[in-house]
């Protein structure tokens, strides 16, 4: 019998087995959100491809089939897990993992060069401690975190050789913390609780003296918004908020000495984005009316001073804006900028352009 050779089968099977990319539907974070077959590659604006390798896999986020970020997970010879972090092709962060999953090294680049390392420390799970070091290796600060028995962090305490010590402290409630306190030298932020986890008050100390105090009221079984209080005793002043259905600020008065100075209110669209804002305050009505993409930048910026129209704003591609201004409603000044640079200016009389200037 002769035997015969497929020799085109030889050279195939004694190539390494390529892994298959799996793709998926992602956001700018790289999460896998969904898996994708090959063909809806050009269909998504974010694309995320991951391809198993020996002992890791790599993963590259595509925009518009681009890739802008790459993360390289290798093996460690210790059971871990050592992940490189790429974007626009030089490195942007190198991170650590034990064989427990534990973060233990965490580095910081900026045009491939190391800019700051982050060293952590664990007991059962839990990190003790936080070395962040300079490129050079001296200590930048350190971070001790201390738990209550039932293991619940109760304080983080900060402190590096060119600042004061900054200390938060935490009081476990039912459903979490119940009290928050970040200390910063003499400035103290404070932040308290319900049984719902909502935050119910605000303060902001400087040593024994209260700089603010809001409070906060919500709809009834929501976790949305209905009001809040801001006192600042030091300036005298108190701000009332007043928020719509869903959470978001709808009207604002601050008040001096009892006296109220100044009204804001604020019409929406109906994605929820400012498009008018109206103020009542010593310099009389004053009004901004916004126009919107539908991306919600802002095209076009209209504002009115007790009725009457001063200034337009036009919004162009890049950093190209046109301010048009008026007096009595009439337009005298058309301005032209490219960033901050004035580059034209035209004069207006009775509807006309009658001169017009250009800025090297």
């Amino acid at each position: 019998m002769r035997l015969r050779l497929c020799i085109p089968c030889l050279l195939l099977s004694a190539l390494p087995l390529l892994a298959a990319a799996a793709l998926y539907r992602s956001n700018d974070f790289g999460m896998q959100l969904e898996p994708i077959p090959s063909w809806r590659r050009d269909e998504l604006k974010w694309v995320l491809e991951v391809t198993a390798k020996t002992g890791g896999e790599v993963r590259r986020l595509f925009q518009d089939g681009k890739e802008t970020r790459r993360w390289e997970i290798t093996g460690t010879a210790d059971g871990g897990r050592e992940e490189r972090k790429l974007a626009g092709g030089a490195l942007a962060a190198r991170r650590v993992y034990a064989a427990s999953g534990d973060l233990t090294e965490e580095d910081q680049y900026s045009k491939g060069k190391l800019t700051q390392k982050s060293l952590f420390t664990y007991a059962s799970s839990r990190v003790l401690r936080v070395r962040v070091l300079a490129p050079d290796g001296t200590l930048v600060y350190a971070e001790e975190y201390f738990y209550t028995s039932r293991g619940s962090l109760r304080e983080v305490r900060r402190t590096g050789e060119k600042e004061e010590e900054r200390v938060s402290s935490f009081v476990a409630g039912r459903s979490g913390p119940s009290e928050e306190w970040n200390q910063d030298g003499d400035d103290a932020y404070i932040a308290r609780y319900d049984d719902r986890g909502r935050a119910i008050q605000r303060e902001h100390r400087k040593g024994k003296d209260l700089v603010s105090r809001e409070d906060f009221v919500y709809r009834e079984d929501t976790d949305k918004l209905l009001s809040s209080v801001e006192k600042r005793p030091g300036e005298g002043k108190v701000s009332t908020r007043a928020f719509d259905p869903a959470g978001r600020l709808q009207s604002e008065s601050v008040a001096i000495a009892g006296k109220v100075v100044e009204e804001d209110g604020y019409s929406r669209d109906e994605k929820g984005r400012v498009t008018r804002k109206v103020s009542r305050s010593s310099a009389g009505l004053e009004e901004w009316r916004y126009t919107l993409d539908a991306a919600g930048k802002t095209t076009r910026e209209e504002y009115l001073r007790r009725g009457s129209l001063e200034k337009v704003t036009s919004y162009g591609p890049d950093s190209s804006r046109t301010e048009e201004l008026y007096s009595a409603g009439v337009l005298f000044l058309k301005v032209f900028y490219e960033g901050d640079r004035r580059t034209r200016e035209e004069v207006w009389a009775d509807g006309k352009k009658v001169r017009d200037r250009s800025f090297d």
